[in-house]
């Protein structure tokens, strides 16, 4: 890129040999090319202020622009560069250098990757001239410039551990620092950026809530009997999945327990029907001691009963009578037959038990008027 002084920017240098100051103000990139420079009071298409510096030593004047894509969205091709200056007793600046390139070189966007240029302008100035450049004129810092000046290792600016507090902080590594700190009062969750006193207050609170559990041994069995140990969460499946075999089994027991139910009731009312038989009153559903009391209660043996009938014969032959009026009978283990009165005599006796009446036939032979047979003596078991 070509540079040259427009003529705004000639008067103006000749102002300040004669002893103005001549300040610089801006630098500006544009697209546009003219073909009568010198004449220009402008950058023609400006799109961007560039930062500047100037520097000044004897008659030599060196002018550097920079321009970074940091803020630029979309591309250009620049083809001027304008340096703008004006006196001190003026307000108003002016074009007093234009720098141009017909082809001119692509500015990418930011999109692209970031980059900065840099552009040198070297003048001739009389020694008793004064330049400067306008506060603010120079306020970008280059990318290049920041990290020259991170990386000074010599503190450019003088600060001391008092200027930062550092004369309050212990002379310790991490590893040799002890803070103290007091037990949080509750369980919270540790956040980003917290102190470590807040920290470790709450890491205690936590510890002292779970107690020996926080330094137990998980053990993942059922069987273990060391001391200080924790069950293993898996151990819950495990121990579910018995209970649940144990309700089953039990739900079965319970079943087969009422199937067995009836045949028990009925096997009672059974035993307390034929206990009953014998002479001792059992209810049915009366308990197994009191049907065992009951049973000891029934008689054993015979019992010898006299019941006497008469029979009065008129002729020979059969004649039947029964004893209905029994109570109880079993069984009959023997009858007795006599003749009570009167001359008849037996010819023949038998007998048979249905339900509680006996029924006998006797056979005899006439041995006058209005004789009389008797049945006695028979027992009962």
């Amino acid at each position: 890129m070509d540079y040259l002084l427009t003529n705004e920017g000639a008067a103006l240098m000749t102002q300040a040999v004669s002893g103005k100051n001549l300040i610089f103000t801006r630098a500006e990139a544009g697209t546009g090319y003219s073909s009568s420079p010198a004449m220009l009071t402008q950058v023609i298409g400006s799109l961007q202020t560039l930062d500047m510096s100037v520097t000044h030593e004897g008659s030599d004047v060196r002018i550097t622009c920079f321009l970074t894509n940091r803020e630029l969205e979309q591309g250009y091709t620049l083809k001027q560069l304008g340096i703008y200056a004006r006196l001190a007793e003026t307000e108003a600046d002016t074009l007093v250098v234009i720098g141009q390139q017909y082809s001119g070189e692509m500015i990418h966007p930011f999109a692209d990757g970031e980059a900065e240029y840099e552009f040198v302008i070297l003048m001739k100035a009389s020694g008793t001239s004064s330049i400067t450049v306008e506060s603010g004129a120079g306020s970008l810092v280059t990318k290049r410039e920041l990290n020259a000046h991170v990386n000074r290792m010599d503190n450019p600016h003088g600060v001391t551990k008092e200027d930062i507090g550092l004369d309050k902080v212990p002379n310790l590594t991490v590893d040799d620092m002890a803070p103290s700190f007091m037990e949080a009062e509750k369980r919270e969750n540790v956040r980003s950026g917290e102190k470590s006193t807040i920290l470790w207050g709450k890491v205690r609170k936590w510890l002292s809530d779970l107690k020996s559990g926080a330094f137990a041994i998980i053990a993942n069995n059922c069987t273990t009997t060391e001391e200080g140990t924790v069950l293993d969460g898996r151990q819950g499946k495990a121990l579910q999945d018995q209970i649940v075999e144990l309700r089953e089994a039990d739900s079965e027991i319970n079943s087969n327990i009422d199937a067995l139910k009836k045949p028990v009731a009925d096997g009672k009312a059974l035993i307390a029907s034929a206990i009953t038989s014998k002479g001792v009153a059992t209810e049915a559903d009366a308990a197994f001691e009191i049907m065992a009391a009951n049973v000891q209660k029934i008689k054993n043996g015979y019992t010898t009963k006299s019941q006497y009938i008469e029979i009065f014969m008129y002729s020979t032959g059969t004649y039947r009578g029964t004893f209905s009026n029994l109570s109880r009978v079993n069984g009959i283990s023997r009858m007795n037959f006599s003749v009570s009165t009167g001359s008849g005599r037996q010819r023949g006796f038998n007998w048979s038990l249905s339900g509680n009446v006996i029924t006998f036939n006797v056979t005899g032979e006439e041995g006058g008027t209005n004789q009389t047979l008797g049945v006695t003596g028979f027992q009962i078991v």
